[in-house]
């Protein structure tokens, strides 16, 4: 029996847009977003590892703040907590 781990396409949308203009950011959010992702491919790979699914909320309203904090609209729509 093998385990499928699909991250919502909306998280990876989001962090391949980011990651392909990273360095068009400012300091402050590509530093943010580097946290953001560091965070994200740790608990991806701790879940792949047999971990608990991320909390893929807490991603959308991490960056959401990380947006709202820089004077950027928000990039995740619809969030329950």
């Amino acid at each position: 029996m093998s385990n499928e781990y699909k991250i919502p396409g909306d998280i990876l949308e989001v962090y391949h847009m980011l990651k392909s203009i990273m360095f068009d950011l400012t300091d402050t959010m590509m530093m943010d977003f580097q946290e953001w992702k560091d965070e994200l491919i740790g608990e991806v790979k701790s879940w792949k590892s047999g971990d608990d699914e991320p909390n893929w909320n807490s991603y959308r309203n991490w960056m959401n703040d990380i947006c709202i904090d820089d004077g950027m609209p928000i990039l995740f729509d619809n969030i329950g907590d």
